[in-house]
């Protein structure tokens, strides 16, 4: 998919709050919550089914984050885990706002869409050793 310009490139999570708990990704839901609210904000339709896609993410994660910790896995692998659970609907905060539905037929695939948005952008250049798994996920 070429970047079209109606796409905005999220913003960066502030990479001073990386911790050093690799189950700890807060920097980066703080930061899909800011870029959620934004494209909330610039919604000029009724922002409603996108708070469900917020709830939707947010329930993924703290599935898996049981998943990560009753299964022990590696800490690297646990964090990209986390990270593609809370990133694996990015797109589709933009694909509401911009076709008005999540349907990837009248609109645009939001997993190709997902991936040009976090590679066009900084969000995963803190995650080299695990950067293209999450993509990939």
């Amino acid at each position: 998919m070429k970047h079209d310009p109606i796409f905005r490139i999220p913003r960066c999570p502030e990479p001073s709050l990386r911790p050093g708990d690799p189950l700890d990704i807060s920097a980066y839901e703080s930061f899909f919550l800011r870029y959620a609210d934004d494209e909330s904000a610039d919604c000029p339709r009724d922002p409603s089914p996108m708070r469900l896609k917020l709830e939707h993410t947010m329930r993924v994660l703290a599935d898996t984050r049981i998943i990560v910790r009753e299964e022990g896995l590696a800490p690297l692998t646990a964090r990209a885990c986390l990270l593609a659970a809370l990133l694996h609907d990015i797109a589709r905060f933009e694909q509401y706002r911009i076709w008005g539905t999540f349907r990837d037929q009248a609109s645009c695939d939001h997993a190709a869409l997902g991936e040009e948005l976090l590679r066009g952008g900084c969000v995963l250049d803190g995650e080299p050793d695990i950067r293209e798994c999450v993509l990939a996920a």
